[in-house]
């Protein structure tokens, strides 16, 4: 019975050697594995940002040699043409060869872009896009149903230029200038009192602006449309009367002739677009315009019927395809954030953040004019309501009855929306 009890004593330890052994084991490969990076194994990510605007591209390109410095990530940043944009996204993401990780686009495209699937949620809304750091108009240009679904960029509005030679500071509304208009005798090489592009939209918008609903604060809520109502039927009534005061012609008119009336010195007050500040600026640094100029927001129509200006909003988008979202979205991030305060001195655009300090002539004009601005809609069935509404215009300026043209685009839109 030893023999046999020894025998047993015996196995049991050989047992109980390779249990601990194989628990060892199992420990170290566990160790192992938990301390692996999380992408061990995977391609390195390597990004790539889309964009049709031209003027952009110093600005990526410059942003991404940054980003590659700081994280080893490599963007490139590729200009595609803007026609069909988001179609080619789209087709280039399904495709074997895959679509751009993240890309540039207005904000009125992200209704289209989140339910193709090409648009994702932005991973860092709690924590640094919101009202510390952005106007509320540029949150909401972000976001689709309740949920930010982009990355504020930049934007453009309009603004009005006045000359300091005859005007000390920019009148409250039109009326007030319809008055100095009265009164004015005439100064050297004047041609124009007042001023604007009036075959455009972007800048004819403000006449009628601050009355027009487009689908609520996002432009995302079909139940929130209201194009023709009495406000709207007042301030257009008194934009087709300026033509009696403002020999403008649409035919001939046009954004660059605007500005540079204003930079030879023949207009006291110009509606521009916030871009055309840099010519200004850029003319005067070389002595190509001597006028002292103040730059403001878009008048009033009169005390009752106050403006407001149209504002485009540049976004980032990060792809719902892209095989990295992580760094997809930290590369937005970066772009719309931490780079963002190069945006103005690179590019000569404004940044979306409300809350960089430069040092710029009229910055802090621009910032105050696009928070009180309108944005535009996301819903998709209004994509053509920008030309529809400039034939408005233009057909209320030539004489049109102004209540039926308003109820023809109206009728127009309400059907598109069924």
């Amino acid at each position: 019975m030893g023999k046999f009890w020894k025998k047993g004593v015996s196995a049991l330890v050989v047992i109980l050697v390779l249990t601990e052994l194989l628990l060892f084991s199992y420990h170290i490969q566990e160790t192992e594995e938990e301390s692996q990076p999380e992408n061990e194994g995977k391609e390195a990510a390597q990004l790539t940002l889309w964009y049709s605007d031209e003027n952009m591209g110093y600005y990526f390109t410059e942003a991404a040699k940054a980003y590659e410095q700081d994280t080893g990530i490599k963007v490139t940043a590729r200009q595609v043409s803007g026609v069909d944009y988001i179609e080619q996204i789209n087709k280039a993401s399904i495709s074997e060869t895959g679509g751009p990780d993240l890309y540039m686009s207005g904000s009125d495209i992200l209704e289209k872009a989140h339910l193709a699937g090409l648009a994702s949620e932005n991973q860092f809304a709690s924590q640094l896009y919101n009202s510390e750091h952005y106007p509320q108009i540029a949150l909401d240009a972000v976001t689709y149903k309740g949920v930010q679904v982009a990355y504020p960029l930049s934007f453009e509005t309009s603004c009005r230029l006045y000359n300091k030679a005859y005007a000390a500071e920019a009148p409250a509304t039109i009326d007030d200038i319809l008055t100095f208009s009265d009164t004015f005798e005439g100064g050297e090489g004047i041609e124009n009192i007042f001023v604007w592009n009036v075959s455009d939209i972007f800048s004819d918008y403000f006449f009628a602006g601050n009355y027009i609903n487009l689908g609520g604060p996002c432009g995302d809520d079909k139940v929130q449309i209201d194009i023709n109502n009495e406000q709207v039927q007042q301030a257009m009534a008194y934009y087709q009367s300026l033509k009696e005061f403002f020999a403008l012609d649409p035919e001939t008119i046009s954004d660059e002739d605007v500005i540079q009336d204003f930079m030879d010195g023949k207009t006291i007050y110009a509606i521009v677009r916030a871009d055309d500040l840099n010519k200004m600026e850029a003319a005067a640094s070389v002595g190509l315009t001597t006028v002292d100029y103040g730059v403001a927001r878009v008048p009033d129509l009169t005390e009752s019927l106050q403006t407001k200006p149209l504002a485009v909003t540049s976004v980032v988008v990060v792809n719902g395809y892209t095989p990295y979202p992580k760094e997809a979205a930290d590369f937005a991030k970066y772009l719309t954030y931490d780079y963002a305060v190069n945006l103005y001195s690179m590019v000569n655009r404004m940044s979306a953040r409300s809350d960089l300090n430069l040092d710029k002539p009229h910055v802090d004009t621009l910032k105050e004019i696009y928070q009180t601005a309108a944005g535009v809609p996301k819903i998709m069935e209004l994509s053509n309501y920008w030309i529809q509404m400039e034939v408005t215009f233009a057909n209320i300026w030539q004489g049109a009855d102004v209540p039926g043209e308003l109820q023809k685009v109206s009728d127009l839109i309400t059907k598109q929306l069924k």
